[in-house]
């Protein structure tokens, strides 16, 4: 049985993913010429909208809300998170290093 308060939870995740991926598919179209930088970050985000719909669909199926998250949903989250923090650092370096020798 699913409890009432995991329901409207699912659809909330739901509904907030949707409009971040409507946001960034429509950046990313709009972005074609951009700086491959700009481009991975809109990726990113909309991977992120995936992982939310994902999670939204299990508290709306999930039968106990006990059972924790499961090894994939969180092994998905861990990837993004590192692939976000890899790239920004990886921006981050190259715009000190550019900085640096232009000096």
């Amino acid at each position: 049985m699913i409890s009432v308060t995991d329901a409207p939870a699912g659809w909330i995740l739901i509904g907030t993913a949707t409009i971040w991926a409507g946001k960034f598919i429509g950046a990313l179209v709009a972005s074609r010429g951009a700086a491959s930088g700009e481009r991975l970050q809109k990726w990113q985000w909309l991977a992120f909208a995936a992982l939310q719909v994902i999670a939204g669909v299990r508290f709306i199926t999930e039968a106990s809300p006990h059972d924790g998250i499961p090894w994939w949903l969180a092994a998905a989250g861990v990837a993004l998170l590192t692939w976000m923090l890899i790239t920004d650092a990886g921006l981050w370096l190259r715009s000190r290093m550019s900085r640096t020798s232009g000096q």
